[in-house]
């Protein structure tokens, strides 16, 4: 995050995520753009180089949300039977939850 932070406010910065899941951004509004690609693969390098050079449009949707802040998560559990009680209350459709 340090490098993000510095960096950003230096130059102009477009950030690639390469992630497997929804993460907190605190830095979110530093950089111009933020690209995020799930797990892509071994073709990743080409995937990222074909965005960035305009062969490829960046458009797409999310198939997660990503968090505003540690209160917008669930807790994780360790134990062996988890109960899923949130229902609706993380998607989109909740009010109560604030996305990045």
């Amino acid at each position: 995050e340090e490098l993000i932070w510095s960096i950003s406010k230096q130059k102009p910065t477009i950030l690639l995520l390469q992630i497997a899941g929804a993460i907190l951004m605190a830095w979110r509004h530093l950089p111009q753009a933020i690209l995020a690609m799930f797990l892509g693969g071994e073709q990743t390098g080409n995937a990222w180089a074909a965005v960035l050079f305009g062969d490829r449009s960046p458009a797409g949707k999310l198939p997660i949300s990503m968090p505003e802040s540690p209160a917008d998560t669930i807790e994780p559990s360790w134990q062996s039977n988890v109960e899923y009680l949130e229902g609706l209350g993380t998607s989109y459709r909740s009010s109560s939850f604030k996305f990045s």
